[in-house]
């Protein structure tokens, strides 16, 4: 907004280059104004905000109650899984695993 390209062709009057000074500076508030227009139209209110933040701690109950309810299924599953006398070593090592993997994030 603010060049004139390579300098090929350049005000040469001080007129001119009064014309290219002000139309530089209108260049840079135009697309100042667009930003900032932007900007606002972008931005969340107070509500919104509030709304964002509920869902964000709906979407993270929701997931710990997968996590809560996967650990306690394989849990389950070991405790099951220690009760039979012929089990197999390597279903106990996989089930392990799969507890250690539904460990609850906070």
């Amino acid at each position: 907004m603010t060049t004139v390209g390579y300098g090929d062709i350049y005000p040469k009057s001080h007129l001119g280059k009064m014309i290219g000074i002000i139309t530089a500076f209108w260049g840079v508030f135009f697309l100042s104004l667009f930003v900032v227009s932007l900007t606002n139209i972008t931005s969340f209110n107070f509500s919104e905000i509030k709304a964002f933040i509920l869902l964000q701690r709906l979407q993270a109950k929701d997931q710990l109650r997968e996590q809560a309810v996967g650990m306690l299924a394989a849990a389950y599953k070991i405790k099951l899984l220690k009760k039979d006398q012929n089990f197999n070593p390597d279903q106990l090592k996989y089930l392990q695993r799969e507890f250690r993997n539904h460990k609850l994030k906070f």
